[in-house]
């Protein structure tokens, strides 16, 4: 049983106040009971989900949630303080926000550290281009933050990581495992994006293009011993799949037995949970040790020519496959569901405000004006 369904109808009152920031844009006032996307690359359905699983949790009083939703770190907020939470989704470059010691808590997807699998490094020359670049704007923007806030950071004091959860994924009854019609799937983009022919990025490739390429190179010699279980189909682009429905995506996934979710730009996507929250049994590329990945039973590999024998493995077994599948489900309710993240995220605020985190004089607030 996947996620309740989300009742856009819903009339209840908010307690506290939520606002959508964004690079470039005015931060919009959102109402978490009555919500629909002010924008068409925004995808906040997961996060409204679980605010509303949090708030009967809390019992703070005049709390300003801002929802930072961006590839881009916006550097300033509307206001700060002991009453301020940020949640900072989408931000892939781990960056630790310039605020962070002048608001309550800051929760963040993808982390405050950049990742690296070290396995994989004789493999790309492209992935290590990348992490060397990553890791030098990392040092730039964040390396003070870091050592003036690394160690409340590991004590996930004032901070901590968050799973991505779904974007555009609707919400389908579960269908039982033996009937699912694909037992191997993938839809998705290829290629990271088209590059100047003499760039670097073009001569070397990307990691994400590396990855997707290996893997459907793969998909192609699998589907030739059994055609009619494999399906793939490249999107086109990440914005192309974002800006979709999500109709047909979602059927696909919820007809699959096994889901693919190898690498964007980084190693964590949406489609590695969207594939759990529907029972998938997930094969991924190797991830962060972030809280949540503790026990999930998805199947990581360091490398793509590695899924060959990995599905045959799984398909020679189908008692550890239906297992897989069972545990699958048993963790995103424990770890990802709405329930239990809110729980997880209203444990830590109250940690803060029972400990009386210190909070920086922030001066006068942001320059940036509400837009209500």
């Amino acid at each position: 049983m996947i996620d309740e369904a989300f009742d856009g109808g819903m009339t209840m009152e908010s307690r506290f106040d939520y606002f959508l920031c964004r690079h470039g844009h005015k931060p919009v006032e959102i109402n978490i009971f009555q919500y629909t996307d002010p924008f068409d690359d925004v995808c906040l359905t997961y996060w409204v989900r679980v605010l509303r699983e949090l708030e009967p949790l809390l019992n703070a009083k005049d709390l300003v949630f801002y929802i930072v939703w961006d590839s881009e770190t916006v550097r300033e907020l509307p206001s700060y303080g002991k009453n301020v939470v940020v949640l900072l989704l989408m931000e892939e470059f781990c960056d630790i926000p310039p605020y962070f010691d002048k608001v309550l808590y800051v929760f963040k997807t993808y982390g405050f550290y950049p990742y690296v699998n070290a396995s994989q490094r004789k493999l790309s020359v492209a992935l290590m281009v990348k992490a060397i670049r990553d890791a030098g704007r990392w040092v730039c923007r964040s390396g003070l933050q870091a050592v003036l806030h690394g160690s409340a950071i590991a004590r996930e004091e004032g901070g901590m990581v968050v799973p991505l959860g779904y974007a555009r994924q609707t919400d389908l009854p579960g269908k039982p495992f033996a009937e699912r019609r694909y037992t191997i799937s993938f839809i998705g983009s290829v290629k990271q994006r088209a590059y100047h022919p003499v760039s670097l990025r073009a001569l070397l490739g990307t990691p994400k293009d590396i990855a997707r390429s290996r893997m459907l190179d793969e998909l192609r010699q699998l589907a030739v011993g059994m055609p009619d279980e494999v399906f793939w189909a490249d999107t086109g682009s990440y914005m192309d799949g974002i800006l979709s429905d999500g109709v047909r995506y979602s059927e696909l996934m919820a007809d699959s037995k096994i889901c693919l979710a190898p690498r964007g730009s980084s190693t964590e996507t949406f489609r590695m949970f969207e594939g759990m929250r529907q029972g998938c049994v997930v094969i991924c590329d190797r991830v962060p040790r972030h809280w949540f990945f503790e026990d999930c039973p998805f199947i990581q590999l360091d490398d793509w020519a590695e899924l060959g024998p990995c599905v045959n493995a799984l398909l020679s077994d189908p008692e550890r496959l239906v297992e897989l599948h069972r545990s699958t489900l048993d963790w995103w309710e424990r770890r990802c569901s709405a329930p239990a993240l809110a729980g997880v995220m209203a444990n830590r605020l109250s940690r803060a405000t029972q400990a009386g985190r210190v909070i920086e004089d922030a001066g006068e607030a942001s320059e940036l004006e509400l837009q209500v």
